[in-house]
């Protein structure tokens, strides 16, 4: 069955990132308009199809590069792709297709004063290594260093009714062109071949030739057409080229210069000139080809250099200097004759998503390769969903077919984890013995990483013993740190010739990476980076602005959610709320001096960077029923999401049904799913004492156990507030011995004294009613002051007094007719506030 996976944003949209991840072949990905910032390299190895969701080309942009292989065929329409000079935009690899219809690919304008790229190398557009590429109604456009298609290696290129900038054949590779334009060149070597059909459109007021041949290639052009009212001068050496017909413009001239070795035919006006020494002409021999340029993107710079360059892992970094220092170390044994040891490659990377994982598995193996240590310079990406079957004996066929691939090279197992299941007849398990085995049997042929968060990849060890025998290096990618993400952002945006207020862009940032709770590190940059070009894209379509580099303060402030100028605010507001509330004076004063202390060590954060050393906000509320605690919970989580401290505004409120399960092992689970949900923002457990309901109440201790590692390990993702009665409390504190040290903050919520529920009674009822001079709270205080003590529910006795008082009011209106409704009548006061004693 074939599925249809949707990109966007909204309800069941996928993000584009997992949608190519997931599908299969025969799936088709549609993407709704958007802007979106791949990784730095997507490897498609599925035959799909990825489609704008409408016709119009300029409404879904893709940046960074997108790597086609292991034979797949891919078909692509109505994308914009936007490069830089550092990547190509589009690689088709060892017999893969690409076919890309009504797209636009294009490298803008960098030669401005914010970007320097006199001494760059770079990269065509797209690059074709062994593979197909087909181009039908596209464009690919490259305004800074026109260098936009790039073959070699018996690839095929096809093209209609198209405008390419300038194309290069190496090693055997074809073109086929149909009514198309080659705007800069078209340069043919090493026994590559050209065949034109219908118009050939050829342009010139350049330096290069607009056609130049060499080595034993060949072009058969049916008609040669020239859009230009100029001189055009074409250049063939060692090779054949046929001119059937023209359709030139007028005044427009065409000579073509060959040597002795060539065989040219051409008709009319076309000038030919045998030359034999070295050519005299306005145009030099240094012109002929184009400036220097690098094939393929993973063919870069120096690996290692690559490596250090990259922004943080310290660790990870010298644990590689360490493995790469031992591989030398055993090749200046062995040139001196001496035994060598044995080196283990595979290898864990332990880590949380966007620690550059992916990136340094590939700069590893290209490290190893140039060593010798292995023979391959490839990565096999793969995970679950790439290895299990769904039928008995499928997985195990699946699974090597990829080690197959990988032989050789790298094959890294993403999410390793997630290959052991809960059930006993999972087929995951199928894949990781027969990778074991693999690993075992072919020791000098492959490396194989398993990549992870680190405590499941450790659980993922423990359930396979002779697995943790065989991967002895241990990589560990810690997250970045807040300096580091805003590197990261900052690099990324000037990547893509964009211009901002660096200052401004850093505090966005940084506050927006020190609420994320989920720790997805260089993906929180991309997702980041792309919601700010979003904002752009739109205000630019509405505004109809040609200034597409330059990024606004609005529009970073936008991003975020608009809140990046207005928290102080807002905290003042919800502080004036807390003091507007009845009563509850100490609960005021302790909470302002909290808050005026969390902005201290925030500010001490910033400055210093003592994220790790963070106080700890979990907190106990004290007091009887009905005096805030919920209300003062809410204020609180708001105001610590303001501070920076909590990703999310939201209070889960939950008591003992919410976490306690009736089965042995069930309650642990449902207690880290309520703690899953609750990250970010603020849990509040009420009547927490519940929890544990005797000393042999094991299913209560199990979620007790489970709150305080939460409390621990997740101490600056979350705020946890218990609620209960005062003396029940303290003898919840005391249930276990960690308690107290992991909930440092006690705040006591006092009973409102008669006058403060009377005065909240009056609040409450001239929110939406009427009530004259009626003396409500002194009425209200009188029959309060009278009530048993165990019946003094505080606001909530207040609340049910008003909604009975709205009650008795309706039912009055059903035999009374005043002139305004929302008038309570004194009447129905009196009645029901004596009628709560009376």
């Amino acid at each position: 069955m074939r599925n249809i996976y949707e990109v966007g944003v909204g309800f069941l949209k996928h993000n584009f990132l997992d949608a190519v991840q997931k599908a299969k072949s025969g799936d088709t990905i549609i993407v709704s308009e958007g802007f979106y910032e791949l990784p730095e390299l997507l490897e498609v190895t599925e035959s799909i199809s990825i489609v704008a969701k409408d016709l119009d080309i300029g409404k879904v942009f893709i940046t960074m590069p997108i790597k086609i292989s292991s034979g797949a065929k891919v078909f692509i329409r109505n994308i914009n792709f936007v490069g830089d000079f550092l990547t190509n935009n589009l690689q088709v690899y060892y017999g893969s297709e690409l076919h890309l219809e009504n797209c636009r690919i294009e490298r803008g304008n960098l030669t401005q004063d914010y970007v320097d790229v006199s001494n760059c190398s770079y990269y065509p557009l797209l690059f074709v290594n062994n593979g197909v590429l087909q181009l039908n109604n596209c464009e690919v456009l490259d305004f800074t260093f026109d260098n936009a298609i790039l073959l070699k290696d018996q690839s095929k290129l096809f093209v209609e009714n198209s405008s390419l900038d300038g194309v290069k054949l190496f090693g055997q590779s074809s073109i086929e062109v149909y009514d198309s334009d080659l705007k800069k060149y078209l340069q043919l070597y090493e026994g590559s071949k050209a065949i034109g059909k219908g118009n050939f459109g050829i342009y010139g007021g350049h330096k290069w030739y607009p056609i130049y041949m060499n080595g034993s290639s060949s072009a058969q052009i049916e008609t040669l057409f020239s859009h230009n009212w100029t001189y055009l001068e074409l250049k063939v050496e060692d090779s054949q080229f046929e001119v059937k017909q023209v359709n030139f413009a007028e005044d427009c001239s065409v000579k073509i210069f060959y040597d002795n070795s060539s065989t040219v035919q051409a008709v009319s006006p076309i000038l030919l000139e045998a030359t034999s020494d070295e050519l005299e002409q306005s145009i030099t021999e240094e012109d002929i080809d184009s400036p220097e340029l690098i094939e393929d993107l993973e063919l870069k710079d120096n690996a290692m250099n690559e490596l250090q360059n990259m922004i943080g892992l310290n660790s990870v970094k010298e644990k590689v200097n360490e493995f790469i220092s031992i591989v030398k170390f055993n090749q200046k044994r062995k040139e001196q004759g001496l035994p060598t040891q044995n080196i283990v490659l595979h290898s864990l990377f332990l880590g949380n998503p966007g620690t550059g994982k992916t990136t340094v598995a590939r700069l590893l193996g290209e490290l190893l390769y140039e060593a010798g240590v292995i023979k391959e310079n490839k990565l096999v990406e793969v995970d679950r969903d790439r290895l299990v079957g769904s039928v008995i004996g499928k997985t195990e066929e699946i699974t090597l077919a990829k080690l197959e691939e990988a032989r050789g090279g790298i094959f890294f197992v993403d999410e390793a984890y997630t290959l052991n299941n809960a059930s006993g007849n999972d087929f995951g398990k199928i894949a990781v013995n027969t990778i074991m085995k693999f690993m075992e049997d072919n020791r000098d042929d492959i490396m194989v990483i398993f990549a992870g968060y680190t405590d499941e990849m450790q659980n993922f060890l423990g359930l396979n013993p002779g697995l943790a025998s065989r991967v002895s290096n241990e990589f560990n990618f810690e997250d970045y740190s807040a300096d580091e993400i805003f590197e990261i952002g900052k690099a990324g945006l000037h990547k893509m010739g964009y211009q901002f207020d660096e200052e401004y862009y850093k505090r966005a940032i940084v506050k927006a990476y020190q609420k994320e709770v989920t720790k997805s590190n260089a993906r929180f940059v991309r997702n980041f980076n792309e919601s700010i070009a979003k904002v752009l894209a739109s205000r630019l379509m509405k505004n109809l602005s040609d200034d597409i580099t330059t990024i606004t303060n609005e529009d970073i402030s936008l991003a975020v959610g608009g809140e990046l100028v207005d928290s102080e605010q807002r905290i003042q507001e919800l502080l004036d709320e807390l003091n507007s509330l009845v009563g509850l004076q100490p609960v005021k004063e302790f909470v302002t001096k909290l808050v005026k202390k969390a902005k201290v060590n925030k500010k001490l954060e910033e400055t210093i960077g003592t994220h790790a050393n963070r106080p700890t906000y979990h907190m106990i509320f004290t007091g009887n029923p009905g005096t805030g605690k919920t209300t003062v919970a809410r204020i609180i989580g708001e105001i610590f999401y303001h501070l920076g401290f909590l990703g999310r505004k939201t209070v889960k409120e939950v008591s003992r049904p919410d976490l306690v399960a009736g089965y042995v092992g069930q309650t642990a689970i449902k207690t880290k799913e309520v703690l899953t949900a609750a990250m970010g923002g603020v849990l509040f457990v009420d009547e927490a004492y519940q929890l544990r309901q005797s000393e042999r109440d094991e299913f209560g201790i199990e979620a007790i156990e489970a709150l305080i590692t939460a409390l621990e390990n997740h101490r600056s993702d979350f705020i946890a507030i218990f609620a209960g009665y005062t003396k029940e409390m303290e003898a919840f504190l005391d249930v276990n011995s960690g308690m107290r040290s992991r909930i440092p903050i006690t705040i006591e919520f006092p009973d409102y004294s008669p006058e403060e529920i009377g005065e909240i009674v009056r609040l409450g009822l001239i929110k939406r009613w009427s009530i004259g001079d009626y003396p409500v709270v002194e009425q209200v205080a009188e029959i309060y002051s009278q009530i048993p003590k165990n019946q003094q529910a505080n606001a909530r006795w207040a609340r049910n007094l008003i909604e009975e008082i709205v009650t008795n009011h309706t039912e009055w209106l059903y035999d009374n007719e005043p002139d305004n409704v929302l008038v309570i009548h004194p009447e129905v006061l009196r009645s029901t506030i004596l009628g709560k004693i009376y």
